[in-house]
């Protein structure tokens, strides 16, 4: 059943591909104009809630569904009115409507003020947000959390993003947000760049020293030429043989290169 076919035979226009306008007749048979933002049906659930106060209305949202459908259902869906929740937020109720209204950008919108809003509403903490501010939610602990898995210095994690060590640690202790494009670029790093790092603690685990040894003996290579092909010193080549000490993460990408014949004797 679609929005149309609920409100019927209620009078209504559409001024807008997202708004209906809602002439709803009172006690002295005018009619009031109530507009609504219906939010596109279908998906995994479908709610009922009233808007306003006597009138049944289908709503639904997912997690792509804009932050401003999910800020305005979670509010009608505890039947708290702009003011009241505007007012348990500790912000103006304009405030509140830019927000619901889309006026606010997505960058610009205060992640603790999207958790706040599903909590006094009853909701999952993050189900206001879209992916970017769910990330912000407990964004230090998993940057924290990405260098430790991986052993990775801040100063090595702000090359690999482009930015500052000074900008890691302030968003490592939460005194700054990471920008949409800084939160891009590291799920681009997770993604991708993580596989590597997990191939690299694969080959630490194998153990190196025996896996370069067999691989220089079948190639028919000195330690002194392998070192040269991969702009090494001989020495570095002996000590890993050894056992005493590992290639860091930089050399296992070299090391990649050879076994794959992406670099010559």
């Amino acid at each position: 059943m679609s929005i149309v076919d609920k409100l019927s035979p209620l009078q209504f226009s559409r001024n807008s591909h997202r708004r209906l306008t809602l002439l709803i007749p009172d006690a002295n048979t005018t009619y009031r104009r109530y507009n609504i933002h219906p939010l596109q049906m279908g998906g995994a659930k479908v709610y009922n809630h009233k808007y306003p106060a006597h009138i049944d209305l289908v709503y639904h949202v997912d997690s792509d569904s804009a932050i401003h459908d999910k800020v305005r259902f979670a509010r009608m869906s505890a039947k708290l009115t702009q003011k009241a929740l505007a007012d348990l937020l500790g912000i103006d109720r304009i405030t509140l409507n830019r927000l619901e209204c889309g006026q606010v950008s997505d960058e610009n919108m205060k992640t603790t003020i999207l958790v706040q809003i599903a909590e006094i509403c009853g909701l999952e903490k993050n189900f206001c947000c879209d992916a970017y501010h769910s990330f912000l939610i407990e964004y230090s602990e998993r940057l924290t959390a990405f260098r430790a898995k991986y052993n990775i210095q801040q100063r090595e994690l702000a090359e690999l993003l482009g930015t500052s060590t000074n900008t890691i640690k302030r968003w490592e202790s939460g005194r700054s947000k990471m920008s949409k494009d800084n939160y891009y670029k590291f799920i681009d790093l997770t993604n991708g760049y993580s596989l590597q790092l997990d191939e690299y603690h694969e080959f630490l685990s194998a153990g190196p020293a025996m896996i370069i040894r067999q691989f220089r003996e079948e190639k028919g290579l000195t330690q002194a030429r392998l070192a040269k092909s991969l702009g090494l010193a001989q020495p570095t080549i002996n000590s890993w043989e050894q056992n005493r000490t590992k290639p860091t993460r930089d050399n296992f990408l070299l090391l990649s290169k050879a076994f794959k014949g992406e670099i010559g004797d």
